[in-house]
């Protein structure tokens, strides 16, 4: 079997979604993406930590996300913990309602992968030169490493710790998920000729149109669905194995609104345009600001019902956040995926 053949196929319009590794065919969300955040706090079909994205190519280590486990016991099962309330605690000391932290068993167990991750991390630093790590390899263990720091230590509302759990998953997800890539997957997927023996990698995978990512994939073990015109299948050699249905966004994503909150739209166009993955990032950062004494107000150090000399940006202010609608010069013609 090559990156050309199919395990199984699944038709939409005039293309057909194929995978050489994969056995079964996720839904292509199509159209123009409209992302925020749904009652899980995660970007539903448009997160990279639940759904295969299309490929970028200044993002070669998002297929690599580990996937949700089947398991429930299974320890990376924590990166999809939603907390409830009682696993929140109100900070002592403190002479105001409503704010602390997170506690309890699976904050623990957040924490014990979290440093786990960053031990293994530090040997790889220590033993490697700098010049042989990655810019990107740096910027997600230090993304990981200050989204813990706030977790765990910068006291907030529920909501606004609930929002922080997802940070952190998040960060140790694409952090776990650089590590792989530059610990051999990429070596893999620019020498190998062949596929690895066994099972392919639990990883989210990706959507491409390319037939040098679909290759670049398949010999390294990763899931990888082609999205190509039909018309390639008929009269040709390309082996197809077995058609299926579409694996559905709604039959296993979380797609409603979290209560109470209305979280805005942060980003508004193409899902193979990098800024349907980094205005994700950018607003997670928006929110971690303090009121600015220099700010046009009456009293600059009033800070509202909190009563704390400073405190993270409102998540009411982020309902007014703006959408950003990122726009592609291409004019090429539009796959199922864009």
């Amino acid at each position: 079997m090559t990156a050309l053949d199919a395990k199984v196929a699944a038709f939409v319009g005039d293309s057909v979604v194929t995978s050489p590794n994969a056995d079964y065919v996720p839904e292509v969300p199509t159209g123009t993406a409209e992302v925020q955040l749904r009652r899980d706090l995660r970007f539903g079909p448009d997160d990279a930590t639940l759904w295969p994205q299309p490929y970028l190519d200044n993002y070669p280590f998002l297929p690599l996300i580990p996937r949700k486990p089947s398991r429930p016991d299974h320890y990376k099962m924590i990166m999809w913990w939603l907390p409830r309330e009682d696993e929140f605690r109100g900070s002592e000391g403190l002479h105001v309602g409503g704010v602390g932290l997170m506690w309890g068993d699976n904050f623990d167990q957040l924490d014990k992968e979290v440093h786990k991750l960053k031990d293994r991390t530090r040997e790889i630093l220590d033993r490697a030169k700098s010049e042989e790590i990655p810019r990107f390899m740096n910027a997600a263990y230090a993304t990981m490493m200050h989204c813990w720091v706030r977790l765990a230590h910068s006291p907030g509302t529920f909501e606004e710790k609930c929002l922080e759990v997802s940070e952190v998953q998040r960060a140790w997800l694409e952090h776990w998920a650089v590590m792989d890539y530059h610990n051999g997957r990429q070596r893999m997927m620019e020498t190998r000729t062949e596929p690895p023996s066994g099972p392919i990698k639990e990883t989210v995978g990706c959507f491409t149109v390319s037939l040098d990512v679909a290759q670049r994939c398949f010999v390294s073990g990763v899931p990888v669905w082609l999205i190509r015109d039909y018309r390639v299948l008929m009269g040709g050699t390309v082996r197809v194995d077995r058609q299926v249905e579409f694996k559905t966004v709604a039959s296993c994503l979380e797609l409603g609104k979290r209560r109470g909150v209305n979280y805005p739209v942060v980003y508004s166009g193409r899902r193979d345009h990098e800024g349907h993955y980094t205005e994700q990032h950018r607003f997670m950062r928006s929110r971690l600001v303090w009121r600015s004494p220099w700010e046009d107000a009456k009293d600059p150090w009033n800070f509202g019902e909190y009563g704390l000399m400073s405190v993270t940006r409102s998540l009411k202010d982020l309902e007014a956040h703006p959408t950003r609608v990122v726009k592609s010069a291409s004019t090429r013609k539009v796959h199922p995926c864009e």
